[in-house]
């Protein structure tokens, strides 16, 4: 029983229909919350959590003097010095895809970053319709194939062999 813990039943929860302001309104029709605020600056926030400082807040952030939307914010507070509290993790059928921490976006084990449905990254291969890049340093490469003509940049040298058995001073 709810009451015996001191907690609210779901009619006493949702018995709220209406409540506005003359500036804000939140309804709930059985089945939509909805939060509006007709103000200029109003930036509308849900939060989440259990306390200001241990929450999730989810924010519209309007255009500077008017009601027009500029942006939605997605802010974590912990309270915690602990490195990594207040993370986001995303799930797609109940799927871990990726975790937002502070220090970076982690796709899980297996996930591969695409783009219009072709891998370009995963955790150990650049995707192979990846076909050009920027790249300037690769590190050892184990092996070699060309299938266009190498070009060198002035003062370039190239070296075959182990010791350096071959080489090509330009």
């Amino acid at each position: 029983d709810p009451n015996e813990k001191g907690e609210k039943t779901r009619s006493e929860v949702l018995s709220l229909d209406r409540m506005a302001t003359a500036d804000a309104s939140l309804t709930y029709d059985g089945s939509d919350l909805a939060l509006y605020e007709a103000v200029n600056d109003g930036n509308p926030s849900i939060s989440v959590g259990g306390a200001s400082a241990e929450a999730l807040v989810i924010q519209s952030v309007f255009d500077s003097g008017a009601q027009t939307l500029e942006k939605v914010t997605f802010t974590t507070k912990a309270a915690s010095a602990t490195a990594d509290r207040g993370s986001m993790e995303f799930y797609v059928d109940e799927a871990l895809i990726y975790t937002v921490d502070d220090g970076a976006i982690n796709l899980a084990t297996g996930k591969a970053l695409e783009i219009n449905g072709t891998s370009v990254l995963n955790a150990t291969t650049l995707g192979s319709g990846v076909t050009a890049s920027s790249l300037t340093s690769v590190g050892t490469l184990t092996s070699l194939s060309l299938s266009g003509d190498l070009s060198l940049a002035d003062n370039d040298n190239l070296y075959i062999g182990t010791g350096n058995d071959f080489g090509i001073v330009h």
